[in-house]
């Protein structure tokens, strides 16, 4: 496997089963308040980035809440519904990374990669960007359609934004903030000041993006933290 590949697996928040019913049907400003949960069942996956890898015992906080991983990765949680939440997961010898969004009213799993900063140093050299800063962090904006399908023409804005964002296209990494033929479903944005960031997304044409797993609307979960040495995912579902 190249280095580039296992990056990917390193970076990438890969949604999972994240509702019960189709993405498309789930309209949360429709729902009778009557008929909202109070609490969501939360499965948070952090899966190893290299097969192999020990991924029990990440320590994945919620709050003052924390769960330890099973061997599978997996950590549970019971969150108040239509809530912004963010969870970490730390370990030592992996990169730690942060979920973020809006719990909605739907039990959801919400799957990442987790490993070492390794890769992620090697690429930035390979594309002439600076080296990592460890006061700074890096943000990855996941742009899938509702068939878990690259979300081609969509567009990720941060601001503030740091170095030059880029795409993986046939597994290659290339300057850019769109996802273009051949591109996987996201765009990474290297050494970003660390605290909060807006996040713009531009869904491609005839298009609406939403944040997972709560499904809000494009002006309803914006602002993201980044955090210094560690990832922080933002994910969006176009269709």
């Amino acid at each position: 496997m190249s280095p580039f590949r296992l990056f990917l697996l390193l970076l990438v928040p890969l949604l999972l089963a994240g509702c019960s019913e189709p993405v498309g049907d789930d309209d949360d400003s429709s729902d009778d308040d009557d008929a909202v949960p109070d609490f969501v069942d939360a499965t948070f996956v952090f899966a190893p980035a290299v097969p192999g890898e020990d991924v029990e015992g990440i320590e994945v906080t919620w709050g003052e809440e924390v769960v330890a991983t099973d061997a599978n990765g997996r950590a549970r949680f019971t969150l108040p519904s239509r809530t912004d939440f963010a969870v970490s997961g730390a370990a030592a010898g992996i990169q730690t990374t942060w979920i973020e969004g809006n719990t909605g009213v739907r039990s959801f799993q919400f799957t990442t990669f987790v490993g070492s900063t390794d890769l992620h140093d090697q690429v930035v050299a390979s594309i002439g960007l600076p080296p990592r800063d460890p006061a700074r962090g890096t943000l990855v904006v996941a742009m899938d359609t509702a068939a878990l399908q690259a979300a081609l023409g969509a567009v990720a804005n941060v601001s503030p934004e740091g170095d030059h964002p880029f795409v993986f296209v046939n597994g290659q990494a290339e300057l850019g903030r769109e996802l273009v033929f051949q591109a996987d479903g996201f765009v990474t944005f290297p050494n970003v000041v660390a605290g909060e960031v807006e996040v713009t997304v531009t869904p491609p044409e005839s298009n609406i993006c939403l944040s997972f797993p709560g499904l809000s609307g494009p002006s309803d979960y914006t602002t993201y933290t980044v955090h210094p040495g560690a990832v922080t995912t933002a994910q969006f579902i176009c269709q």
